[in-house]
């Protein structure tokens, strides 16, 4: 941004003999820098590929772009989730759930899932959760209605989630439920994909 130095600003530059006070003199233009925000976190989105997840294909592949489109991320890297484990194409060989990790520290995670395939009430994708949330932030972006949630092997606990600061990993997140006792395990937050949803959980992390 550029800025141009006032005349009362510019007659104390000059007794002070500094390099504004030169320009002020000749009446140019004073350059004002400021730094440019930084992306610094990057993103995995890991789509659920099972069989209850068809219908929802072309809303993964909006999500894709959308997020390509954001601009807010420094990466974004896509996986994929079925009851088989993980892979970096829908059909590709099973991979670690720790393989997603990223050791910088600089990655958030969301999980694209309606949470309703054998992946989810066998514990498989629950663990997988629980691995990231202890070294990222993770979410469940939902793409079924909230009142459906309760039918699903995830069903949420309504409650408060803080962060005492940026991009703290799931396990260090302050969850305070509304109306039930804090259950065991790292709070995951579920959402709606919706800009309200969305909006919450980036002044979250």
């Amino acid at each position: 941004r550029v800025a141009p130095l006032p005349a009362d600003e510019r007659a104390e530059s000059a007794a002070a003999g500094g390099l504004a006070a030169h320009r002020g003199r000749h009446r140019r233009w004073v350059p004002v820098m400021q730094p440019s925000p930084e992306r610094w976190l990057n993103l995995a989105l890991v789509v659920d590929t099972g069989p209850s997840m068809w219908i929802w294909r072309p809303l993964a592949r909006e999500l894709q772009e959308a997020l390509i489109r954001l601009g807010a991320f420094r990466a974004l890297r896509i996986w994929y989730l079925n009851a088989r484990g993980f892979a970096t194409t829908p059909d590709g060989p099973s991979l670690n759930a720790a393989a997603l990790l990223d050791p910088s520290g600089r990655q958030a995670c969301l999980v694209l899932s309606d949470c309703s395939g054998t992946h989810w009430w066998d514990g498989s994708a629950p663990r997988a959760l629980h691995l990231w949330g202890q070294n990222g932030p993770v979410a469940i972006l939902q793409p079924l209605a909230e009142r459906l949630w309760r039918r699903t092997a995830v069903p949420p606990i309504p409650g408060l989630a803080q962060a005492q600061r940026a991009a703290v990993p799931n396990i260090e997140l302050l969850f305070t439920p509304y109306d039930a006792s804090p259950g065991h395990g790292i709070p995951v937050p579920v959402m709606e994909i919706a800009p309200r949803w969305l909006a919450d959980w980036a002044r979250l992390i």
